[in-house]
């Protein structure tokens, strides 16, 4: 999906086959994804890398950076995104029984994205929640987001400011869908 961070940081790196082997862990905001084997990173050609990811950072088994690529370039994660705003409707005290009818309004216009909710179509606020953490439904997201009492942009507000309450310090929300 254009857009969205890529968990999968490695391709296949053409290296020669007899090259040696170590453990390099792959992070992205000091989080580890993954852990793999690689060749050593000093007999790659870093130029002519074939990585698909929109972003890459590489630290060897001291911590030390040996390859990066957009590291810090602020990068929309839909899944993140969505807990947020789960987290928000969660925290409040809204009826989760209360009917929302799907508008034009929850659109995502943003990356016009497709969805399986049809406009008027009607279902309740716990719906559109399991709709949006099960099947990344952004304008179920969207929905819940417009029927905030003080609207979407105070939903996106409360958002940022639960991110900060959680030490999300790098964190920032600019709509309810990622």
């Amino acid at each position: 999906m254009p857009g969205c961070l890529s968990l999968i940081l490695f391709a296949e790196i053409g290296v020669a086959a007899n090259a040696p082997v170590q453990q390099a862990k792959l992070e992205l905001a000091s989080t580890t994804l993954q852990t793999v084997t690689a060749p050593r990173w000093s007999a790659l050609d870093r130029k002519n890398l074939k990585l698909k990811s929109a972003a890459v950072l590489v630290l060897d088994q001291n911590g030390e950076e040996v390859y990066s690529r957009h590291e810090r370039e602020p990068r929309p994660i839909a899944s993140i995104t969505k807990l947020m705003t789960a987290m928000v409707i969660l925290d409040s005290d809204l009826d989760l029984q209360e009917k929302i009818t799907i508008t034009r309004d929850d659109r995502d216009l943003i990356k016009l994205t497709g969805s399986r909710l049809k406009y008027g179509a009607t279902l309740t606020r716990k719906q559109l929640l399991q709709l949006a953490l099960m099947a990344s439904e952004n304008r179920a997201a969207n929905a819940l987001a417009r029927t905030w009492p003080q609207g979407k942009s105070a939903f996106v507000a409360v958002m940022n400011k639960k991110a900060n309450e959680l030490g999300m310090q790098a964190s920032h929300f600019s709509d309810p869908a990622g």
